[in-house]
C-alpha cells in the first residue's frame, strides 16, 4: 500500500476512461473517477470510468450517490484480493464480498440507493458479532468443510461467506452469479 500514491489517468476516451490508483487506498482515486464519469455522462449521456491498482475504497454507495446531485444514476462496484465468498456447492472461498452500489434520483421523493455485498452478509457484520460475543445466523458463514457455522470467531477464522441467498434452494446461485459479474466488471 502506497499512502502517498497520486492517481493518474491512463486512458481518456469520449465516454470512458481508465485511472490507475498507484497502489494507494481507493477512496481518493474512486472519488476522482466518479467525478470524471459524471462529467462524461453530462456530455455523452453515459460515463464509464474504471480504476485499477488501488486498495480498499470504503462504502460503495459513497461513489454511486455522487451522481444524484447531477440528476444522474450512479453505479459503483469493486472487487478485492481478499476472498470470502464460497461458490454454491463449494467449500473454498473464491471471490471477495464484491460490493455493488446503485443510486437513482426519484424526483421530489428520496432517491433509491442500494449498497450491498454479493455475499449473504458483509465481513463487518461478523466482526460486530465478535465484539458483542453473539452468534451469527446460520447461513451467513461456513466452516472449512462447507458446513454452516454460527460462531462469529470461527466464521472470521475461516473467512468463508455464503453467496447472497445462501444455499441454491434460497437463491445462492444468484448471489454467486452477481459476485462473478462484479468481479468481471471490477477486475478485468
Amino acid at each position: 500500500l502506497a499512502l502517498d500514491a497520486e492517481p493518474v489517468v491512463v486512458r481518456d476516451d469520449l465516454a470512458t476512461a481508465l485511472m490507475d490508483g498507484g497502489r494507494g487506498l481507493g477512496h481518493w482515486v474512486s472519488t476522482l473517477a466518479m467525478r470524471r464519469a459524471i462529467d462524461k455522462a453530462r456530455t455523452y449521456g453515459i460515463g464509464i470510468v474504471t480504476v485499477r491498482n488501488s486498495g480498499h475504497y470504503g462504502a460503495a454507495a459513497n461513489y454511486a450517490m455522487m451522481a444524484l446531485e447531477h440528476d444522474l444514476i450512479g453505479l459503483s462496484t469493486t472487487n478485492s484480493p481478499y476472498v470470502a465468498m464460497v461458490p454454491t456447492f463449494g467449500r473454498t472461498a473464491k471471490l471477495s464480498t464484491n460490493p455493488i452500489a446503485f443510486a437513482a434520483p426519484a424526483g421530489r421523493h428520496a432517491p433509491f440507493v442500494l449498497d450491498m455485498a454479493t455475499t449473504t452478509v458483509a465481513i463487518g457484520k461478523i466482526r460486530l458479532a465478535t465484539r458483542w460475543n453473539r452468534p451469527i445466523p446460520e447461513g451467513w458463514a461456513l466452516d472449512d468443510r462447507g458446513r454452516p457455522v454460527t460462531d462469529p470467531f470461527e466464521a472470521l477464522r475461516h473467512r468463508r461467506l455464503s453467496p447472497l441467498g445462501g444455499a441454491r434452494e434460497t437463491g445462492g446461485h444468484k448471489g454467486y452469479g452477481l459476485g462473478v459479474m462484479v468481479d468481471i466488471l471490477s477486475g478485468i
